[in-house]
């Protein structure tokens, strides 16, 4: 993620923090709504959906099923799948 993000206390990104990175690789800094499917809000490309896989995989330590369609998932279902 870009800078320091801001965490929890058991380190992992917090909702704002996590929305931010997620509106700034989906929708190029676009407002979503947490609690809305990504693919409900954002016409985003495949190469933008396997950059956020690999954001939340690399940088942020969440285990991703490998059938994972994140379209279908809101940013607070993203935040439940980190460590």
């Amino acid at each position: 993620m870009n800078g320091t993000p801001d965490t929890t206390s058991d380190g992992t990104p917090d909702l704002g923090t996590l929305a931010a990175e997620v509106e700034r690789i989906v929708t190029g800094g676009e407002p979503l709504d947490p609690r809305r499917p990504i693919g409900e809000q954002a016409a985003a490309d495949s190469a933008r959906m396997v950059e956020l896989a690999i954001v939340l995989e690399d940088e942020l330590g969440a285990e991703l099923p490998d059938d994972a369609d994140l379209r279908t998932l809101s940013v607070v279902d993203l935040l439940a799948l980190l460590p």
